[in-house]
């Protein structure tokens, strides 16, 4: 009885040898569902940011469209103006002191649809199943003369040059991203001294 015991014994796996079999495959099954978990979350980030850099892309395209002295490129006013780049990230937190002063003094939709616009109609994607990812565009402008001073509201359009900043905004989780991109345009006048160029 003892050799057909030992027999049976070789010849398969015990319940525990099984069990300990599952448990390990199933460990091995979990930590790869969380690396899927966290590529799928990567690459929505990543389709966020790329979506972005586009609408941000298209605006300073349309900026470089405009003439010089478009309404829509009068310059910003306070506290835009001193920090175009939101490095204080004021318009990222809506709790933030300043923010609705800051988000007062962007241009943004209403003065993109001003006039004519060949843009993109909407700066939000359709990501699937009726979601969408929804994106702010704002632009910022500062005008300076021939020495890189700043320009007084009322003598908009009579400087050197324009710097344009683009910020594009997007939630993301319990957070609020942004990106920036830039145009400079040369006052044509300023550039060839001949009034009424374009």
């Amino acid at each position: 009885m003892s050799r057909m015991h030992s027999r049976r014994r070789a010849a398969g796996f015990t319940l525990i040898e099984a069990m300990v079999a599952s448990i390990v495959f199933l460990l091995g099954m979990t930590g790869l569902l969380g690396a899927i978990i966290q590529a799928r979350t990567a690459t929505a980030s990543a389709r966020r940011h790329v979506h972005a850099v586009a609408v941000a892309t298209d605006l300073v395209a349309q900026v470089q469209l405009w003439a010089y002295d478009d309404a829509r490129l009068v310059p910003s006013g306070s506290p835009c103006a001193e920090d175009p780049t939101d490095a204080a990230g004021v318009l990222l937190d809506p709790n933030a002191p300043g923010h609705a002063a800051f988000v007062a003094c962007l241009h943004g939709e209403t003065q993109l649809r001003s006039r004519p616009w060949a843009g993109l109609t909407e700066a939000d994607f359709p990501v699937g199943d009726g979601a969408w990812d929804r994106y702010r565009r704002y632009f910022i402008v500062q005008e300076v003369d021939a020495d890189g001073r700043p320009v007084p509201p009322g003598l908009a359009h009579s400087g050197a040059r324009k710097v344009v900043w683009v910020l594009v905004t997007w939630p993301e989780g319990a957070t609020v991203r942004r990106i920036t991109s830039q145009a400079v345009k040369f006052n044509p006048v300023a550039l060839t001294g001949i009034g009424g160029g374009r």
